[in-house]
């Protein structure tokens, strides 16, 4: 015979994450600045395509890097939402971003990407019982 009481109990709710200061602070910057560059990139475009000005970048290059841009910002996103799949995904994106810059000529990327990554690799470590990358699903 199976013990009432034991029937009825509900399972345990997991303890709630908690992510730290930190964290939470790179993850906003990471939404603003994608979200100023989507902007940024394409009153670039329109101003230049309005005013005549000579473009350097191909068209295709300027709608990637939008694209990727909220890419990113989708990303970060899951990041908050606790998911792996957010942080390999940014990572995906500066490797595209990356290709892109170096095709046209733009070589600095590779530093900034490399910091960029470390840097969110980095926070996600840290925070003792708050560490992010443990808590990440």
């Amino acid at each position: 015979m199976v013990n009432q009481t034991a029937q009825n109990i509900p399972p345990a709710a997991p303890a709630p994450k908690s992510r730290h200061g930190c964290l939470t602070a790179l993850l906003i910057i990471i939404i603003i600045l994608n979200a100023i560059a989507i902007i940024g990139i394409a009153l670039a475009a329109a101003s230049k395509s309005l005013l005549g000005l000579d473009i350097t970048l191909p068209a295709w290059s300027i709608a990637t890097n939008i694209i990727f841009a909220v890419l990113a910002i989708f990303f970060a996103v899951g990041l908050f939402m606790w998911k792996k799949w957010g942080f390999w995904g940014l990572v995906v994106v500066e490797a595209v971003i990356v290709a892109i810059n170096i095709s046209g000529g733009n070589y600095l990327s590779i530093i900034s990407a490399i910091v960029s990554i470390g840097l969110l690799y980095g926070v996600l470590q840290i925070g003792g019982a708050n560490k992010g990358w443990t808590q990440l699903e």
